[in-house]
């Protein structure tokens, strides 16, 4: 490479001109005593003056030289201290360029990211890189440019160091995976490390991390360890998941040599409150989407499931019992959808997490009776029933007569809750000839009420006959059984005619008429009464 001419020395230079100033002042001092004593003729004094002129202008000349000097000295003195801080900024990012889309030469990078560093060019300086026999390093304070040449020529130049002498690793550089918070642990093995230098850089940012033993980044995070004089170890504490990426290990041989690793932060599943859902209340026969969403590396998967273990609906009309998804869509909600819905995240990183949310259905009150015709003799203790479902709570209660009928010791209400369902139950103690009639029980909620009838009723069976031969023929269609003229025998022994009838809605149920036809009829004539409904055309 050419090389500019060198600047003069400053200081040679000052005392150059300072000693011509003083022998040009010693020779007028003489000149002028010479003149008080010689008398010079025209053509002498002509010449004399002339000298003096001369001198004048070459003493001024060389003042102005001298000042012009100065001031240069004093601008290359600031220019040298500007120079020396920029260098603390640049030349370890300049030395370290990285071939093949690393870092080059004169690249800037944020000042701010560089912690304070005692040796100032990091020991990166031509001087202190390995001799080479044929090259002699200098470093001359000339203009910025020329030092900055210097530089680059030197950290560039041919290596004659044989290649089985240079540095190398000793191990592939592993790539790490680390929990979030945890403490990562790269290590950089490198064999016959001699003089040159390790530096530690994130390969993304482009950012030095560490040369040698010193930490040259501001994250107190980061240190670095130097192990058995060849594993260079970089850690960093309490891991994030910004600390992600690739991370390179370089030796500032030329060309230059590195390796790099990867660094990859898991974190556990976490449920987002938002967009995730929250409890929900929707109208029955509705559409309905449940959200779930989390957060996590590797990426969580969401899997739904019902907390008491009850299928899940799905569009297509089918049910499952676990259901994967950010999304649960149920079309047409029912009651029987109503409960929580556990939303499951997890990734493989412990601890899997979930979030219960509730799916709260609302539908107005409706009432099933099992029994609307209940049979009771005078003095029997009796107990009415009914069944709601209900939902937001219903206010369940017992009328008689358009009255409500309040609690006492022969009226005993009761409500059995379960869920949405509610049982309601009214017993009557003692049962006297005022309490047959009609019953109702109602239950009201904010969208809406309902009620159901029983009839509470005391069977009449008067004027038994003894003579059970005297007998009519059973009539009988689908909704109803009748008994005429039955002929059968009081505890007397009389026999009495009578017509009995006896009707069955097809509401009554089988229970109601074995209690009823037990209670009133003899066993004698229950048998009779079951062989005529059996085989009407025999009997």
């Amino acid at each position: 490479m050419k090389r500019k001419h060198k600047i003069p020395d400053i200081s040679l230079l000052i005392m150059a001109i300072w000693f011509n100033s003083c022998i040009a002042n010693a020779m007028c001092a003489e000149d002028s005593r010479s003149r008080r004593e010689i008398h010079l003729n025209p053509h002498e004094n002509e010449m004399l003056n002339s000298h003096f002129n001369h001198h004048s202008d070459l003493q001024q000349q060389q003042h102005q030289d001298q000042e012009q000097h100065e001031q240069q000295y004093q601008h290359q003195h600031e220019q040298h201290e500007v120079d020396e801080m920029m260098f603390n900024h640049h030349l370890e990012q300049m030395v370290y360029n990285m071939r093949n889309g690393g870092i080059s030469n004169g690249h800037t990078y944020n000042g701010d990211d560089i912690n304070d560093f005692d040796g100032g060019l990091g020991g990166l300086l031509p001087h202190e890189l390995p001799e080479h026999d044929h090259i002699a390093h200098h470093l001359e304070m000339q203009t910025h440019e020329e030092l900055l040449e210097d530089i680059r020529d030197d950290t560039t130049g041919v290596n004659i160091i044989p290649d089985k002498d240079l540095p190398k690793f000793g191990e592939p550089l592993q790539n790490v995976t680390v929990p979030v918070g945890r403490e990562a642990v790269l290590q950089c093995v490198v064999d016959n490390l001699q003089t040159y230098k390790i530096a530690w850089l994130r390969v993304d940012t482009q950012t030095i991390l560490t040369i040698q033993n010193h930490v040259i980044t501001k994250n107190h995070r980061m240190s670095i360890t130097h192990a058995e004089k060849r594993a260079w170890i970089l850690r960093i504490r309490d891991v994030k998941e910004t600390d992600k990426g690739w991370y390179m290990c370089q030796i500032n041989t030329d060309p230059m040599k590195s390796q790099v690793g990867y660094l990859d932060v898991v974190v556990p599943p976490d449920i987002l409150d938002y967009p995730t859902s929250t409890d929900m209340v929707i109208r029955e026969g509705s559409n309905v989407t449940l959200k779930c969403a989390a957060t996590g590396s590797p990426t969580p998967t969401i899997t739904w499931r019902r907390e008491g273990g009850e299928p899940i609906p799905i569009p297509n009309g089918t049910e499952v019992m676990s259901y994967n998804g950010s999304f649960l869509t149920i079309a047409k909600v029912n009651r029987l959808n109503m409960g929580a819905y556990l939303c499951i995240a997890s990734n493989g990183i412990p601890p899997t997490v979930s979030k219960r949310v509730m799916l709260i259905v609302h539908f107005p009150p409706m009432i099933w009776i099992q029994n609307q015709l209940v049979g009771a003799a005078i003095g029997q203790n009796i107990t009415l029933e009914c069944q709601s479902e209900a939902f937001p709570k219903s206010i369940n209660y017992w009328m008689k007569n358009d009255t409500i009928i309040v609690p006492g010791e022969r009226f005993i209400p009761e409500t059995y809750e379960n869920g949405y369902k509610i049982t309601m139950r009214l017993t009557i103690n003692e049962v006297e000839v005022h309490d047959f009639g009609s019953y109702r029980c109602v239950a009201k909620n904010s969208l809406g009420d309902t009620d159901g009838t029983i009839k509470l009723y005391r069977p009449d069976f008067t004027n038994y006959h003894n003579n059970i031969d005297h007998k009519t023929p059973l009539q009988h269609d689908a909704n109803s059984l009748t008994l005429d003229n039955e002929v059968m025998h009081n505890d007397a022994g009389a026999a009495t005619t009578t017509a009995v009838d006896v009707t069955i809605t097809a509401a009554l149920a089988a229970s109601s008429l074995i209690t009823f036809i037990m209670s009133n009829v003899s066993l004698k004539h229950f048998l009779l009464i079951l062989l005529r409904v059996s085989f009407p055309s025999v009997v």
